[in-house]
């Protein structure tokens, strides 16, 4: 996707299958399908986003997730045990 723009979106929403669309809350067409949004509906509503405050919640969450990341890691390296090394009980 990249920087294609709103039809890039729309490009890979079309990709989706019915149980993703449904799951997005996409509405349903005159067949009764799913139907995935339109370019002009990602601009509308992304054009609306508050792009500072999603910058900083977005910035928050990562840092979230790189210590948690880690903190697992170092957990999994202090119940490593080397083949050489016998576990005292």
């Amino acid at each position: 996707m990249g920087a294609g723009g709103y039809q890039a979106i729309e490009d890979t929403c079309r990709k989706f299958t019915q149980r993703q669309l449904r799951a997005l809350g996409c509405r349903r067409d005159g067949h009764g399908d799913y139907a995935p949004p339109s370019d002009s509906t990602f601009y509308r509503v992304l054009s609306k986003v508050d792009t500072h405050r999603f910058d900083r919640l977005v910035g928050d969450w990562l840092l979230a997730q790189e210590l948690v990341a880690g903190d697992n890691y170092i957990s999994a390296l202090t119940t490593i045990t080397l083949p050489h090394e016998r576990k005292v009980l």
